[in-house]
């Protein structure tokens, strides 16, 4: 089915998906330990949880700049970017043209 390679700050680390099952259950047991370590960074006031969120949500408020800037065919001020509520809805009908 794939390969799949995480890089942190410990190393790299890496395997096979092996079947589209055994990936989905997987993948359903690390957005359940992501959610965990989310509560638990939020119950210890802010205790770092082994990702840096502010971080991870940096860069996705870059994709989603990304994608404003392909709709609108023209460069994002990500600093002052602020995606629109139908962000998704505008890219799926771009997408369909």
């Amino acid at each position: 089915f794939g390969r799949w390679q995480i890089v942190s700050p410990d190393g790299v680390a890496g395997g096979a998906f092996g079947t589209r099952d055994q990936w989905q259950a997987k993948n359903l047991l690390a957005q359940a330990a992501f959610h965990e370590a989310m509560f638990d960074w939020l119950e210890d006031d802010g205790k770092p949880a082994g990702t840096n969120l502010k971080q991870s949500l940096h860069e996705w408020h870059v994709v989603l700049a990304l994608y404003a800037s392909a709709l609108q065919r023209r460069p994002i001020e990500i600093d002052q970017f602020d995606p629109p509520e139908d962000l998704f809805d505008q890219l799926a009908a771009a997408l369909k043209e």
